[in-house]
């Protein structure tokens, strides 16, 4: 996972992002169906096909126990081991769905980050999305890569898009294309003026 501050252009101010965190999704592993009375499993993440991290999970009817090891730079690492509360609400259609209790708060959640070195939910962590922290530089690329996966071009900023993919009407191509080319003149005035303010111009953005 990118580190604090990774992926962001001349920002180094910026908080951890909740995507940056390791989560535990309850709806997941009730998918699996691995909340069972007495079922033992290990939960893992991988990036690139190799593992980067795991945990222990012990799981009965109206709880789950996390066994894992953490540590933080520079320090020895830790045995945590923490309960986790369940709940169950009804389903409009019949049935129930299953919710972690957040040890924090109480609240009910789907979703349980690890950040410092409990699982928390989103609330009670107060950590900002990656989102809210692009500058425009940052939004203006990511906006303009993401069109250019609809037109399947794997080009970098101000890349000419030459083909046009097959089944696609020209009306749709030439649309998307003028996006893109859009998105990539704010990215560039916005890239010129961050330089400019590091030679000590002084640019409006």
């Amino acid at each position: 996972m990118g580190g604090q501050g990774s992926g962001r252009i001349f920002r180094w101010d910026t908080k951890t992002a909740l995507e940056e965190c390791r989560f535990i999704d309850i709806r997941d592993w009730k998918r699996r169906d691995l909340i069972r009375d007495g079922c033992g499993f290990s939960w893992s993440w991988t990036q690139d096909g190799v593992k980067k991290a795991s945990i222990w999970v012990l799981t009965a009817s109206d709880f789950v126990r996390v066994e894992y090891s953490f540590r933080r730079s520079g320090e020895a690492w830790r045995d945590i081991a923490d309960t986790i509360w369940l709940s169950k609400t009804a389903c409009h259609l019949g049935g129930e769905r299953l919710w972690f209790c957040c040890p924090g708060c109480g609240r009910r959640a789907a979703k349980l980050y690890l950040h410092a070195p409990r699982y928390r939910c989103r609330r009670c962590l107060r950590l900002p999305y990656a989102s809210q922290q692009e500058t425009v530089l940052d939004r203006a690329s990511r906006k303009a890569r993401k069109l250019r996966r609809k037109l399947g071009d794997d080009g970098g900023l101000g890349d000419l898009i030459w083909k046009k993919p097959k089944g696609m009407h020209w009306r749709t191509f030439e649309a998307l294309k003028a996006k893109v080319e859009r998105q990539d003149e704010i990215a560039n005035f916005a890239f010129l003026c961050r330089t400019s303010k590091l030679i000590g111009w002084d640019w409006p953005l």
